[in-house]
Protein backbone atom coordinates (compact mmCIF):
# COMPACT_ATOMS: atom_id res chain seq x y z
CA UNK A 1 0.00 0.00 0.00
CA UNK A 2 1.27 3.46 -0.84
CA UNK A 3 1.38 6.01 1.90
CA UNK A 4 -0.08 9.49 1.46
CA UNK A 5 3.42 10.95 1.16
CA UNK A 6 3.90 9.15 -2.18
CA UNK A 7 1.14 11.15 -3.87
CA UNK A 8 1.23 14.67 -5.22
CA UNK A 9 -1.93 16.71 -5.12
CA UNK A 10 -3.66 18.65 -7.84
CA UNK A 11 -5.50 21.85 -7.11
CA UNK A 12 -9.03 22.64 -8.27
CA UNK A 13 -8.92 26.37 -8.98
CA UNK A 14 -12.51 27.44 -8.01
CA UNK A 15 -12.21 25.86 -4.54
CA UNK A 16 -8.66 26.99 -3.82
CA UNK A 17 -7.92 28.64 -0.50
CA UNK A 18 -4.58 29.98 0.63
CA UNK A 19 -4.40 27.26 3.31
CA UNK A 20 -5.01 24.52 0.70
CA UNK A 21 -2.30 25.95 -1.56
CA UNK A 22 0.24 26.08 1.28
CA UNK A 23 -0.59 22.51 2.30
CA UNK A 24 -0.32 21.15 -1.26
CA UNK A 25 2.99 22.94 -1.89
CA UNK A 26 4.44 21.73 1.42
CA UNK A 27 3.55 18.11 0.60
CA UNK A 28 4.96 18.41 -2.92
CA UNK A 29 8.24 19.85 -1.60
CA UNK A 30 8.47 17.13 1.02
CA UNK A 31 7.99 14.45 -1.65
CA UNK A 32 10.80 15.72 -3.88
CA UNK A 33 13.27 16.32 -1.05
CA UNK A 34 12.52 13.24 1.06
CA UNK A 35 15.19 10.56 1.29
CA UNK A 36 14.18 7.08 0.13
CA UNK A 37 14.64 5.11 3.36
CA UNK A 38 14.18 1.81 1.52
CA UNK A 39 17.58 2.07 -0.17
CA UNK A 40 20.80 0.83 1.37
CA UNK A 41 24.28 -0.05 0.20
CA UNK A 42 25.82 -3.44 0.79
CA UNK A 43 29.51 -4.19 0.50
CA UNK A 44 30.42 -7.45 -1.20
CA UNK A 45 34.15 -7.89 -1.60
CA UNK A 46 35.54 -4.61 -2.90
CA UNK A 47 32.25 -3.57 -4.51
CA UNK A 48 29.27 -1.77 -3.03
CA UNK A 49 25.76 -2.42 -4.30
CA UNK A 50 22.58 -0.44 -3.74
CA UNK A 51 19.52 -2.50 -2.94
CA UNK A 52 15.94 -1.51 -2.34
CA UNK A 53 14.36 -3.26 0.65
CA UNK A 54 11.11 -3.46 -1.35
CA UNK A 55 12.87 -5.98 -3.61
CA UNK A 56 13.93 -8.30 -0.76
CA UNK A 57 11.57 -11.29 -0.47
CA UNK A 58 13.31 -12.92 2.49
CA UNK A 59 16.71 -13.39 4.08
CA UNK A 60 18.28 -16.71 5.04
CA UNK A 61 21.19 -17.14 7.45
CA UNK A 62 23.89 -19.53 6.19
CA UNK A 63 26.79 -20.06 8.62
CA UNK A 64 28.67 -16.71 8.65
CA UNK A 65 26.77 -15.14 5.77
CA UNK A 66 23.28 -14.18 4.66
CA UNK A 67 21.55 -14.98 1.42
CA UNK A 68 19.18 -12.23 0.29
CA UNK A 69 16.44 -13.50 -2.00
CA UNK A 70 15.40 -10.61 -4.20
CA UNK A 71 12.60 -10.20 -6.73
CA UNK A 72 15.32 -10.50 -9.38
CA UNK A 73 18.01 -12.85 -8.16
CA UNK A 74 19.99 -13.53 -5.03
CA UNK A 75 22.86 -11.92 -3.17
CA UNK A 76 25.31 -13.22 -0.55
CA UNK A 77 26.25 -10.79 2.24
CA UNK A 78 28.86 -11.48 4.91
CA UNK A 79 27.06 -10.48 8.09
CA UNK A 80 25.18 -12.00 10.98
CA UNK A 81 21.39 -12.02 10.93
CA UNK A 82 21.35 -9.99 14.16
CA UNK A 83 23.62 -7.24 12.79
CA UNK A 84 21.89 -7.03 9.42
CA UNK A 85 18.38 -7.02 10.90
CA UNK A 86 19.13 -3.91 12.96
CA UNK A 87 19.01 -1.85 9.72
CA UNK A 88 15.83 -3.37 8.29
CA UNK A 89 12.52 -1.48 7.98
CA UNK A 90 9.52 -2.43 10.12
CA UNK A 91 7.99 -4.66 7.42
CA UNK A 92 10.61 -7.35 8.06
CA UNK A 93 9.79 -10.08 10.55
CA UNK A 94 12.15 -12.63 12.05
CA UNK A 95 10.15 -15.85 11.85
CA UNK A 96 12.87 -18.38 12.57
CA UNK A 97 16.44 -18.37 13.84
CA UNK A 98 17.56 -18.57 10.20
CA UNK A 99 14.90 -16.53 8.37
CA UNK A 100 13.59 -12.98 8.14
CA UNK A 101 10.69 -12.32 5.75
CA UNK A 102 9.47 -9.16 4.10
CA UNK A 103 5.80 -9.16 5.16
CA UNK A 104 4.90 -7.28 1.98
CA UNK A 105 5.79 -10.43 0.00
CA UNK A 106 3.85 -12.98 2.06
CA UNK A 107 0.99 -14.45 0.03
CA UNK A 108 -0.42 -16.63 2.81
CA UNK A 109 0.31 -18.98 5.66
CA UNK A 110 -0.64 -22.39 6.91
CA UNK A 111 0.39 -24.29 10.03
CA UNK A 112 4.05 -23.60 10.57
CA UNK A 113 4.85 -22.02 7.17
CA UNK A 114 4.62 -18.67 5.40
CA UNK A 115 4.32 -18.72 1.62
CA UNK A 116 6.27 -16.02 -0.22
CA UNK A 117 5.52 -14.44 -3.65
CA UNK A 118 7.93 -16.80 -5.40
CA UNK A 119 6.20 -19.89 -3.93
CA UNK A 120 8.88 -20.66 -1.35
CA UNK A 121 7.62 -21.76 2.06
CA UNK A 122 9.43 -20.36 5.10
CA UNK A 123 9.22 -22.45 8.29
CA UNK A 124 7.73 -21.03 11.48
CA UNK A 125 8.69 -22.84 14.70
CA UNK A 126 5.75 -24.57 16.41
CA UNK A 127 6.28 -22.71 19.70
CA UNK A 128 6.32 -19.31 17.96
CA UNK A 129 3.59 -19.92 15.37
CA UNK A 130 0.73 -18.09 17.12
CA UNK A 131 2.88 -15.11 18.12
CA UNK A 132 4.46 -14.76 14.64
CA UNK A 133 1.17 -15.06 12.73
CA UNK A 134 -0.46 -12.54 15.10
CA UNK A 135 2.37 -10.07 14.39
CA UNK A 136 1.85 -10.58 10.66
CA UNK A 137 -1.93 -10.14 10.87
CA UNK A 138 -1.48 -7.01 12.99
CA UNK A 139 0.90 -5.61 10.38
CA UNK A 140 -1.64 -6.28 7.61
CA UNK A 141 -4.50 -4.68 9.59
CA UNK A 142 -2.46 -1.54 10.23
CA UNK A 143 -1.28 -0.91 6.67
Amino acid sequence: ALSESKFCYYIIKPRLTEEMLKSALSKALLNITQKNSNLTTIKIGHNKYTINFHDVLYIESLNNSLKLYLTKGEMIVYSTLKDFSSNLPMNFLKVHKSYIVNMNHITGFKPHKFTIDNGVEIPIPTKKYINITEQYESYIRNL
